[in-house]
């Protein structure tokens, strides 16, 4: 079973983040992403993880974008909610 099928929009709001593993020095940071799926309940249903890819910036915005992206492609037709106002403003206007 594919992580997408775990993300049914009917079962519940979907959280995103991006956050940096430690070591979180300029050289060493490697940043990691998650999506969890928590139902109506408050019982965490489903979650994904992931690493920002090494090529890419280790910022926390990339984290947060990674977050994104990965949200819009397993998360279809679900809100999802965001912590961080620059994905949150770029979201709103197409970006």
């Amino acid at each position: 079973m594919s992580p997408s099928d775990h993300f049914n929009p009917a079962d519940g709001g979907v959280f995103a983040d991006g956050s940096c593993l430690s070591p979180s020095g300029f050289d060493l940071a490697r940043l990691g992403f998650g999506l969890c799926q928590v139902g109506a309940g408050g019982e965490v249903l489903n979650g994904l993880w992931g690493l920002v890819p090494h090529p890419l910036p280790q910022t926390m915005l990339a984290g947060e974008v990674c977050a994104l992206l990965a949200a819009v492609e397993m998360c279809q037709g679900r809100d999802v909610v965001f912590d961080c106002q620059e994905v949150v403003d770029s979201s709103s206007e197409g970006a």
